[in-house]
């Protein structure tokens, strides 16, 4: 009975690894596309994103998606930056190689969140998390304040 165990925690476990390698791979898909489209043609990539509601006008509408892509194509454009998931990115704050707090990091319960880290700079870019869900479709890509004014996922 014990060996059962083991043996469907294994197969748990591995599973787990694929669906995270396969959401991760949507990530670098997208990061690659925003590092290699011009910034006036970024509206060309909203569709790699799973938007559910337009972003009304008065939280810069649908602009603000573009504005976030250039910022991180502004941060990646000379870099080979690396993604880290919530708990890798805890791991990297705790170990003492980036300055961010580990209060920074935010997690999900809607998918995996991913960050992205600059290894030049010793950096995590913890105001552009990705949110990637069970059915690989990013579905938030940066924060902004809730209404009880704290920092939360800006879900799409």
């Amino acid at each position: 009975m014990k060996l059962f165990f083991t043996l469907v925690s294994m197969c748990l476990c591995i599973g787990t690894l694929h669906a995270q390698k396969a959401q991760k791979a949507t990530v670098e898909r997208l990061i690659e596309a925003i590092r290699n489209t011009p910034e006036e043609d970024f509206p060309i990539l909203y569709p790699m994103l799973k938007i559910t509601q337009e972003i009304p006008a008065e939280q810069g509408g649908m602009e603000k998606l573009r504005q976030v892509f250039a910022i991180i194509k502004t941060y990646i454009q000379d870099q080979g930056p690396i993604l880290y998931t919530s708990q890798e990115a805890i791991e990297l704050i705790n170990s003492g190689q980036t300055k961010q707090r580990v209060s920074d990091i935010l997690t999900s319960d809607r998918g995996v969140v991913f960050y992205i880290y600059l290894p030049y700079h010793d950096k995590l870019l913890v105001r552009f998390p990705i949110v990637v869900n069970s059915k690989n479709e990013i579905i938030a890509i940066n924060i902004d304040y809730c209404k009880d004014n704290s920092i939360c996922l800006q879900y799409l």
